[in-house]
């Protein structure tokens, strides 16, 4: 579904308890901002066997470097969903199998360091 919102456009999807975003400026292609949300879509779709909030919490990391393989800093870098999750370390890691979910774990600490040098950007572009 498509929405104009504030001069953005707002495409979303949704599943049972999760719902998919993507934002654009209003002169956005619609159609781009599809293929961004579907790929964004299929790929966690195919990184995990259940797409529900509990589910992408636990994965957050790997959802995150989904998001990160398909887009850097508003620019569109991929649109294929099986380029994406053959990129994606994580994402292949979280099929459901006690090694992957013990690997996903050992790269938590990865994923509080990437958070926390995240903050640190945004709180220094702030205060410029």
């Amino acid at each position: 579904d498509i929405v104009m919102l504030d001069g953005v456009t707002v495409v979303y999807r949704s599943t049972v308890d999760v719902f998919f975003y993507v934002v654009g400026s209003a002169d956005e292609n619609e159609l781009i901002l599809s293929n961004v949300l579907n790929c964004l879509f299929d790929s966690v779709g195919s990184a995990m066997k259940i797409v529900e909030r509990s589910s992408l919490m636990k994965h957050l990391d790997a959802v995150m470097q989904i998001i990160d393989e398909i887009c850097d800093c508003g620019v569109v870098l991929e649109c294929d969903s099986n380029h994406v999750i053959a990129r994606t370390p994580a994402a292949s890691k979280t099929g459901g199998d006690s090694a992957a979910a013990a690997d996903l774990l050992s790269g938590e600490q990865s994923v509080s360091q990437v958070f926390n040098s995240a903050k640190e950007q945004i709180k220094w572009s702030l205060l410029r």
